[in-house]
């Protein structure tokens, strides 16, 4: 089963289940490798995040190296002097019950993750703004 969602959020504070991120290559953009652990219903998931950028300053992509087919991309849009991000994931997910219970969670869960994201790209973008 497949799901996608999407997500484009108001700055507030959320609870992120993201942790134990390492940048393992590059850091910045195309080529780079990540890896972090995320909490999931059924426990921890080690990722490993190969990013790749379609369209270099504006579509950024992390793909899952393992099998959580997880895809997510950041699309960012110049809105004046501001940009608008967008987060869209997708993810192989699990099959019979726990496929429809997590079909029902996944996505309140991650609004709830990448509303703490968008909040924490904010607060950067902001800072190197007013450091200039």
């Amino acid at each position: 089963m497949s799901t996608d969602t999407s997500q484009t959020c108001t700055f507030t504070l959320g609870s992120c289940p993201f942790y134990d991120f390492q940048v393992e290559e590059g850091g910045v953009g195309a080529g780079s490798v990540v890896s972090f652990k995320i909490k999931s219903a059924g426990g921890v998931r080690n990722l490993r995040m190969e990013i790749t950028e379609p369209e270099r300053g504006r579509i950024l992509v992390q793909a899952d190296t393992g099998s959580s087919g997880l895809v997510r991309t950041f699309t960012v849009t110049p809105h004046g002097e501001q940009a608008l991000v967008n987060i869209t994931s997708r993810f192989d997910g699990e099959t019979g019950i726990a496929g429809f219970v997590e079909g029902l969670v996944a996505p309140r869960r991650l609004h709830r993750v990448y509303v703490e994201e968008l909040t924490r790209l904010n607060a950067y973008a902001r800072e190197q703004r007013d450091a200039s």
